[in-house]
């Protein structure tokens, strides 16, 4: 039996993250938190690195609602908040409708 080994090659698509997590892709850009470096970034396929928002707290979690608005976790005692970047870059009211805290 024979096994066909696929090669790829790796580029680096961007470098300067503290700690980047929960990577998202939409619409042909990749969303990244950096949790120890309080930002988000969005990276384009050349790698062009832009921050959407500097936070106060780690941001640590993130994904999006079917409208497009970005949805991030600041830590464990705060609830989610939207981030609307391609408006204004600054984050926007808690989402108090979308979760349920449990005590």
């Amino acid at each position: 039996m024979s096994i066909k080994q696929e090669q790829y090659e790796l580029n680096v698509l961007t470098s300067g993250l503290f700690f980047g997590e929960g990577p998202r892709w939409r619409d042909g850009k990749l969303y990244i938190s950096d949790m120890l470096g309080k930002k988000v970034y969005t990276i384009d396929a050349s790698g062009t690195k832009t921050v959407i928002a500097q936070m106060p707290h780690k941001p640590n979690g993130m994904g999006f609602l079917p409208n497009g608005d970005l949805i991030l976790k600041l830590n464990a005692r705060d609830p989610p908040v939207s981030l609307h970047p391609e408006r204004s870059g600054v984050v926007r009211r808690p989402l108090r409708r979308l979760y349920r805290l449990r005590r």
